[in-house]
């Protein structure tokens, strides 16, 4: 029968003990103060060892804010955390969870003409909000993680000056996005040309192409469909691609494109 935990040092915040100690309990093993009693690592079924872990880990955290006070300072008898302190614990146990559960990371460059939207299409993904943004000139760089995939993502600045200077970002790529403004009739003729420019590279043989048709919450944005023939999509034939409708403004499309090259790389990375 299990034992029951019935008093701690301190109280341990609901949304990290409470939670572990349930779970281990129900699972007939127990836990106190970070080791474990009555049974070994080797017995704990299911996982519970790496559970058990980041509880260890969390402990040791904790211990380690609660002792840098000074030696007059009062101890409360309720654990009281910052928000400051809690952001800093959050980040440390975010690390020690990639450290336990490793996410797989794959490289994304994000190319386009200057004013398609795409440093706000990576923020948008990033922050979820909309950033005030400036021309690009070199690039922005992100990670960004989705469904336990970790992607780090490269923004580059589409200035025709700076065109050139985007192969440098090629190698180790996935995956490339080419943000399209679906407004900019006058211009869709020189993404074309770009685009058939970097596909024969080398190091983006095996990278799947998204292309988001940006800005189409706009009245006179052109289709996905114009879109595609504009830019004579089906004529490629040795990268996967995709054309996805969005809006770097209100988010809608974004992780759908983004869900899709990750179940493409996700699919090549185990074939």
């Amino acid at each position: 029968k299990p034992k029951k935990i019935k008093k701690f040092p301190h109280q341990i915040p609901n949304f990290v003990g409470k939670y572990f100690y349930t779970a281990i309990i129900k699972n007939n093993e127990y836990i106190l103060y970070g080791g474990v009693e009555n049974s070994s690592f080797s017995e704990i079924r299911n996982g519970y060892h790496r559970l058990i872990l980041l509880h260890i880990l969390y402990l040791c955290l904790f211990s380690l804010s609660y002792l840098s006070k000074g030696p007059f300072e009062s101890r409360p008898s309720r654990v009281s955390i910052h928000k400051s302190q809690g952001f800093v614990m959050g980040a440390l146990i975010s690390k020690f969870w990639f450290m336990l559960f490793p996410a797989k990371e794959y490289k994304i460059v994000i190319v386009g003409l200057d004013n398609a939207g795409k440093t706000t299409t990576l923020y948008k993904l990033h922050l979820g909000e909309v950033v005030t943004t400036h021309p690009t000139v070199g690039s922005n760089v992100e990670e960004l993680v989705y469904k336990n995939i970790r992607f780090e993502v490269w923004d580059l600045g589409g200035q025709e000056r700076l065109r050139t200077s985007w192969t440098t970002y090629y190698r180790g790529t996935h995956a490339v996005i080419v943000v399209i403004d679906s407004t900019d009739r006058a211009r869709i003729s020189i993404m074309k040309d770009e685009l058939f420019k970097l596909l024969p590279h080398e190091d983006l043989q095996q990278a799947v192409v998204l292309v988001f048709a940006n800005k189409q919450d706009l009245k006179d944005a052109m289709t996905p469909a114009e879109i595609t023939d504009a830019l004579s999509l089906h004529s490629i034939k040795n990268h996967d691609w995709h054309i996805q409708a969005c809006s770097a403004l209100t988010g809608d499309g974004l992780y759908d494109g983004l869900g899709w090259i990750a179940q493409r790389v996700a699919g090549k990375s185990t074939s």
